[in-house]
């Protein structure tokens, strides 16, 4: 799973590369009003895979 995780990380960095640190911000925004958006059985299973890469599970 470390593999995973690093890759996970790589991937937002690229993604974030060239963006200012407001954009960047306003990016991580518009995702969070998504997932509040979403149903609650997506939003579980988005936000309970986040928390699994946050604590490196």
């Amino acid at each position: 799973m470390p593999e995973a995780i690093a890759a996970l990380f790589l991937g937002n960095h690229e993604a974030l590369t060239g963006f200012t640190d407001a954009e960047a911000e306003q990016l991580v925004d518009l995702r969070k009003r998504l997932i509040e958006n979403l149903g609650s059985d997506c939003k579980c299973a988005i936000l309970g895979a986040a928390l699994e890469a946050r604590l490196g599970l």
